[in-house]
């Protein structure tokens, strides 16, 4: 188990592939956290059409980089507070 409350955060996705040759889109759905006897606590905010969920560490901007732009090949923020992939799947 995680030293701290922070650490044992994870950020919730769908990954939502609109098709062959096109990008694909990572939506956050919820939050999830560690619980004291190991579990995981999970709250979601939306239910994925595709049945499919993803935990990520949760990602810090780097300083002075605006919300929206990353070095994870993403393009920017979405509606529905997704985050645009380039094309990995």
């Amino acid at each position: 188990m995680a030293g701290s409350n922070e650490a044992a955060r994870k950020d919730v996705f769908t990954i939502i592939e609109k098709g062959e040759g096109k990008k694909t889109y990572w939506c956050k759905v919820g939050s999830a956290w560690e619980a004291k006897d190991g579990s995981w606590q999970i709250v979601l905010d939306a239910l994925p059409v595709n049945g499919r969920l993803n935990m990520r560490d949760p990602y810090e901007e780097p300083e002075g980089q605006e919300r929206g732009r990353d070095d994870r090949g993403g393009g920017g923020k979405q509606s529905g507070g997704g985050y645009q992939r380039g094309g990995r799947r």
